[in-house]
């Protein structure tokens, strides 16, 4: 006995005639039909992967018609004779006549279609178009078209009866934008084409039913046709170029395509948000393209792409609201191009990719809300590109990607993971090539996975883990291509993890981090390409751990420490490529310890340092290319910054101010 779920199901596959056509459907599970009518939506950017078809149809010189020198179709035109019943394999209906058409025809008149005088054959494109006839009945002697088939932008074509004879399409069959268009039965012996079959922008079809089609030679295709409930083609077999079914409200199932085998080229499955299931694809083996399955809103399963064993472009699975398990395609055992997985607010698992060892470009697993472990990538060794996780809000480790080794060569992003505690699962990662970003992860305490990490050819960010407590899994790091940046870590005290650290690429950033109290971490630090900016970090006392730096190619900025006391030792730079700037740190007292500075290649400024009272020695500065400001350091007294500005530097490159300092001999 059948439940009622059952029952709808097996229902519905009635209505479309599969169960007497043998559509292969045998099962009629209870699985939720989930017809709420939600929206598919519109595509924001997530699809970029959406096929676009280039082929609009050939421009044609048609052959006029001429007067006509042949007998015509019979008069009662809606009785085409049968493929079981004709005896004659050449002519068709009586009075067709065998002989063809040669080259293109283009039919956009009613007089046009009526006056069709009788070929069984096209030998080139037959275009119908921008015709407001219901049907095609004066066409029923056609058997064959060599070129392409276009039927296309017909304003009042409700059928395609006429076509019932055509057999065969040498070159694409393209139904496009045929807004009253209700069957596609007219095409009932249409056997092969070869090449595409796309069936696109018709909303008034809801039978899309081609019961002879047994071969095409391109892809499949079915898009934006709003009212079509299933996919009718009984005997479609072999393989095809690719399959996209996308933007259709109504479809339910794909069964009609149980009979396909393979698809050499991409299968996007797009915003069909009545689809329940991808059962119809069961019967796909082997290599195919890229598979997106993207804004499905009823498909709770992947189940129907298990017998596919490598997708040679990207896998893609994304804004599917319903989706609970990606174990439908476990068959996978190589990605060449990206594993996407994005926005599945249901899947609570990646545990379907067991097979696969290499994904040939990016690894994305991002706003999955109740994904915890990633323990189905565990036979992954190799990722061409990068490696993200983010806005998983419920991951709490990475240790299903423990056999992940060498180069991650585009880069390490993990952002905005709220319960991700560990990424122990990634010490087996050698260097990244690229950016390595660990962002936003509220209960990640310490990075220690990346401690076999030796260099990072870009930008270096740890920034705003509330509870990390250190950065000693950088220990291994020695050099960073662009950027480091430390900012926004709450409870970070040391950077004893970057003792390993020679050079910075571009910008030193230390910023934010309010239980910071020592830099001594960074001692073995020597060159900066870009800026050394030391920022706001309320509990730092000094700067000792940089001491080592002996060049930066920007400026140097300490700005708004609130317990900076000083220097705290010499520091062994001598030369800025822009400013040397020193500001706001309330409780600083001396800057002493610059004593190898030679050159500032821009501003000099020292200002609003409320308790500074010296600036300690800058014997060996010999130039400053901008500006030289001194101002409202209420303890400085006066004397050191003139004797600087006129005796040691006899002027410098900008304007000079010096002023709201401590009155003395020279002033104030």
């Amino acid at each position: 006995m059948y439940d009622l779920a059952d029952m709808n199901r097996l229902g519905l596959l009635l209505v479309a005639a599969c169960s007497s056509l043998g559509c292969g459907r045998t099962d009629f599970g209870a699985t939720g039909m989930g017809f709420s009518g939600s929206e598919s939506g519109t595509d924001s950017g997530s699809t970029s992967g959406l096929p676009e078809d280039s082929s609009t149809g050939p421009v044609l010189t048609t052959t006029p018609m001429t007067g006509d020198t042949t007998i015509g179709p019979t008069t009662d035109t809606t009785t085409g004779t049968d493929e079981s019943t004709d005896e004659s394999t050449s002519t068709g209906p009586e009075g067709c006549d065998p002989t063809p058409w040669e080259g293109d025809l283009l039919l956009d008149t009613a007089e046009e279609v009526a006056d069709y005088p009788g070929h069984t054959t096209v030998t080139g494109n037959l275009v119908i178009y921008q015709l407001d006839t219901e049907d095609l009945a004066p066409l029923e002697c056609l058997r064959e078209v060599g070129g392409h088939l276009e039927i296309r932008e017909n304003p009042g074509l409700q059928r395609l009866d006429g076509l019932h004879n055509l057999r065969a399409v040498g070159g694409y069959a393209y139904l496009l934008a045929n807004p009253m268009l209700q069957s596609t039965a007219g095409l009932a012996s249409l056997e092969q084409t070869g090449d595409f079959v796309f069936v696109e922008g018709n909303p008034g079809l809801f039978d899309l039913f081609l019961p002879s089609l047994q071969s095409v030679g391109g892809r499949f295709r079915v898009w934006d046709n709003a009212s079509v409930e299933f996919i009718d083609t009984p005997t479609l077999g072999g393989s095809v170029a690719g399959i996209e079914i996308g933007f259709n409200q109504s479809l339910v199932f794909v069964d009609g395509l149980l009979g396909l085998t393979g698809s050499s080229g991409d299968i996007n499955i797009f915003w069909n948000p009545s689809l329940v299931d991808l059962f119809g694809l069961s019967g796909l083996s082997g290599t195919t393209g890229s598979i997106f399955v993207v804004g499905n809103s009823a498909l709770e399963t992947l189940d129907g792409l298990g017998g596919i064993s490598q997708a040679a472009g990207d896998v893609r699975l994304e804004s599917n609201p319903a989706l609970v398990s990606v174990a439908g395609v476990a068959g996978l055992q190589a990605i060449g191009g990206n594993l996407w997985i994005e926005n599945n607010p249901a899947l609570q698992a990646i545990d379907a990719f067991s097979g696969v060892t290499a994904i040939g470009s990016s690894l994305v697993v991002n706003a999955n809300p109740l994904v915890q472990d990633v323990d189905g990538l565990f036979s992954l060794t190799t990722v061409g590109n990068f490696v993200v996780f983010e806005d998983n809000g419920s991951l709490q480790d990475l240790d299903g990607l423990s056999g992940l080794t060498g180069v991650v060569p585009g880069g390490l992003w993990l952002d905005g993971n709220a319960q991700l505690q560990q990424i122990d699962g990634l010490a087996g990662i050698t260097s990244v090539g690229g950016f390595l970003s660990v962002n936003d992860n509220d209960s990640l305490l310490d990075v220690d996975g990346l401690t076999n990490v030796g260099s990072v050819g870009d930008l270096l960010r740890i920034t705003a883990n509330a509870q990390l407590l250190n950065v000693n899994g950088l220990v291994g790091v020695g050099s960073v291509g662009d950027e480091l940046r430390i900012q926004s870590n709450a409870s970070l005290q040391n950077l004893d993890g970057l003792l390993g650290l020679g050079a910075v690429g571009a910008d030193f950033i230390v910023t934010a981090n309010p239980s910071l109290t020592s830099l001594g971490g960074a001692s073995n630090l020597q060159t900066v390409g870009g800026h050394v900016i030391i920022l706001d970090d309320d509990s730092l006392t000094s700067l000792a751990g940089l001491g080592g730096i002996t060049s930066v190619g920007g400026g140097w900025q300490v700005r708004e420490n609130a317990s900076l006391l000083s220097v705290g030792g010499p520091m062994a730079l001598t030369s800025t490529g822009d400013y040397f700037w020193w500001s706001d740190n309330p409780a600083l007292q001396s800057m002493a310890g610059f004593g190898s500075l030679q050159t500032v290649g821009v501003e000099f400024v020292v200002q609003d340092n409320a308790a500074l009272q010296t600036m300690g020695s800058f014997g060996s500065l010999v130039s400053v290319a901008g500006d030289f400001f001194v101002v409202s350091n209420p303890l400085l007294p006066t004397c050191e910054p003139v004797n600087l500005l006129t005796v040691q530097l006899g002027g410098v490159g900008g304007s000079a101010l010096i002023t709201g300092n401590l009155p003395d001999a020279c002033g104030s």
